[in-house]
C-alpha cells in the first residue's frame, strides 16, 4: 500500500492521488484521485462496468471514429494547431528542451 496522506497534503504536493488508508463507502481501501476524491478500485469498477455494457463503444471503433474526423477536418486541424504553436512557442520549445534532457540522461545512465 501507499504512504497515508490527506487529500490536502497531496494536493499542497501537487500529487494526483493520495492514501487516506481508510475504507471509501462501497469498502475498498485504495488510493483516490486528488481532483474528484475517487477511489480508484471503484472507478476501475465503473470503467469495467461501461466497457462491458456497451461493447460497441471499442477502442477499434474509436480509432476509426477518430480517423475519419481528421480526414474531413484535416485543414481546421492542421490550422488550430498551427495557431497553437505560434501562440505557445516558448511553451513548446522549454517543453521539447526537457524531454531531450530527460532522454540524454537516460542514454548516459545505460
Amino acid at each position: 500500500m501507499s504512504e497515508i496522506i490527506s487529500r490536502a497534503e497531496a494536493k499542497a504536493a501537487g500529487m494526483k492521488r493520495y492514501f487516506t488508508g481508510l475504507a471509501c463507502r462501497h469498502g475498498h481501501v485504495a488510493e483516490r484521485q486528488v481532483d474528484s476524491c475517487i477511489c480508484l478500485e471503484c472507478n476501475r469498477q465503473r470503467v469495467e462496468a461501461h466497457r462491458a455494457s456497451n461493447p460497441d463503444r471499442d477502442v477499434v471503433i474509436q480509432a476509426e471514429y477518430h480517423s475519419a474526423y481528421w480526414a474531413a477536418n484535416k485543414e481546421k486541424i492542421k490550422a488550430s494547431d498551427a495557431a497553437y504553436r505560434a501562440a505557445n512557442k516558448e511553451k513548446i520549445k522549454a517543453r521539447n528542451a526537457a524531454y531531450y534532457a530527460a532522454k540524454r540522461a537516460a542514454e548516459v545512465a545505460k
